[in-house]
């Protein structure tokens, strides 16, 4: 982040649209959110949208870097307080407007900074744009979901197909209108993994045409609003057919299977310690 005394003057001349902040996962890279980035800028300069969305805006990117930072086992703490502030000096750069709700954009762990970051922000802060993250408090110092304010969106995009973090986990604990989730490999009929989420093609068009969507309204309704309609539509999830159907009920399947091992073999290690246990215990008795 700058250094608070220099001046931005400069800086400030190049930032023309709505502000948008990336955080990168465990081990992550800033570098991720380029693709995504790039599409936006292809689908507003292009005009791709401007009948759909006719008051989309540019979105200034931004993005932290935390030098592929280990955040699921520490760091975690370090990298809210930095986001919380870095929200704060974004939204300083910008001249006092309806506009200036920044979106945040976390992947994986980066998505529990974000969520954090917002509530010490919710008077700059309104949409949360979270993919493959585990929303069910793995740390107990995170403040919990439910606890949001209502004026808070949170879009929970995960996949069915993600070994690193399963679905049971991306459910946000809140009946709030405000959050949902999306299963992208479900919904796009493609296996994606933990770090394609960030990249995958298909699920890249949906994640920036909803960016685009919503970057030129003001209200959290009217972007909930574009983020159902882009990623649910009226019609449904898209029908999945042939290949794609097949691979993704493999990917599936494997996911269930996986998950049934880890289940059993956390029981058989507890056993196991309990077997051994009794044994000392009968040794030393004796």
């Amino acid at each position: 982040m700058p250094d608070e005394n220099e001046d931005h003057e400069g800086f400030k001349s190049l930032l023309d649209g709505v502000p948008a902040l990336f955080i990168h996962g465990n081990a992550g890279s800033y570098e991720q959110v380029r693709s995504i980035a790039a599409r936006c800028a292809e689908m507003y300069y292009d005009g791709e949208f401007s009948e759909k969305y006719p008051k989309a805006r540019n979105i200034d990117f931004f993005t932290a870097d935390f030098d592929e930072q280990l955040s699921a086992f520490w760091g975690l703490n370090d990298q809210v307080e930095y986001v919380t502030e870095a929200v704060r000096f974004i939204a300083d750069l910008y001249p006092p407007s309806e506009h200036k709700n920044i979106i945040l954009i976390g992947h994986s762990m980066g998505g529990l900074v974000a969520r954090v970051a917002a509530s010490r922000n919710e008077d700059v802060v309104n949409t949360i744009i979270t993919l493959s993250t585990p929303h069910s408090d793995p740390f107990p110092w995170l403040k919990k979901t439910a606890d949001f304010s209502d004026e808070i969106g949170l879009i929970s995009i995960y996949s069915s197909t993600d070994l690193m973090v399963p679905p049971s986990v991306v459910l946000p604990k809140s009946k709030s209108d405000h959050f949902f989730t999306v299963d992208a490999a479900g919904l796009l009929g493609v296996p994606i993994d933990h770090q394609s989420m960030v990249w995958c093609g298909q699920l890249r068009e949906r994640v920036s045409e909803a960016l685009v969507g919503i970057s030129g309204l003001v209200s959290l309704q009217d972007r909930m609003k574009v983020f159902k309609n882009v990623f649910a539509g009226e019609v449904g999830p898209v029908p999945i057919y042939g290949m794609a159907k097949i691979k993704l009920d493999i990917m599936q399947s494997w996911v269930v299977i996986l998950g049934l091992v880890v289940y059993w073999l956390k029981w058989a290690v507890v056993v196991v310690v309990i077997y051994q246990l009794r044994k000392l215990y009968i040794k030393y008795r004796k």
